[in-house]
């Protein structure tokens, strides 16, 4: 069974070798992608209306609108597809080399990806906490050291009055040769 996961995250699970098209002919302001092809600064993984569900295959059905353009993922569109109000601050990525000509590639996660479109992030609203950055307690630790948690109150400086300073005395005034000055300045 191919397994759809619709913007939303409403989860149908369909027969192999389901046409694409099918499901757009119900939903056609949407696209569908492949789970596992996300690359930034790749284009999106858009399959055609003939292209056929792979069995044991997750595909993201996304609304068409959610993305600025089609032509290529940045981390700006990733951050659109989340539809809780609550952005994530963070994006899992993924270092991979390309099979076809072996450039180094940033992959987005599928787990962070249906986090994001499902109504909530995978990686929880605590991200010192659960977060698949934070992956062993050192790093968590080093997290709240530099983070710190949430229901602390935020910093704020403390505020002083700046008081003016009354200007300086010229040196030709206090030298005296102001009275000097204005005797030269009219011969």
């Amino acid at each position: 069974m191919a397994k759809l996961i619709f913007y939303g995250g409403t989860v149908r699970l369909l027969p192999p070798d389901h046409l694409a098209g099918h499901i757009l002919f119900d939903h056609h302001d949407r696209i569908i992608c492949h789970a596992g092809s996300f690359f930034i600064g790749r284009p999106l993984p858009i399959l055609s209306l003939d292209e056929k569900l792979v069995a044991g295959e997750t595909y993201f059905v996304l609304p068409l609108d959610r993305f600025p353009s089609t032509s290529k993922l940045t981390t700006a569109s990733v951050a659109m597809l989340s539809s809780s109000k609550n952005k994530p601050s963070q994006f899992p990525f993924e270092y991979v080399r390309s099979k076809i000509d072996g450039r180094l590639l940033i992959r987005v996660l599928p787990e962070f990806l249906v986090g994001a479109i499902s109504g909530g992030s995978e990686d929880g609203d605590d991200v010192g906490s659960t977060s698949p950055v934070c992956t062993t307690p050192e790093l968590r630790k080093h997290y709240e050291q530099l983070v710190g948690s949430r229901e602390r109150t935020p910093w704020s400086p403390k505020l002083e009055t700046i008081t003016e300073r009354r200007p300086r005395s010229s040196p030709v005034r206090l030298l005296g040769l102001e009275r000097l000055m204005t005797v030269a300045d009219v011969y």
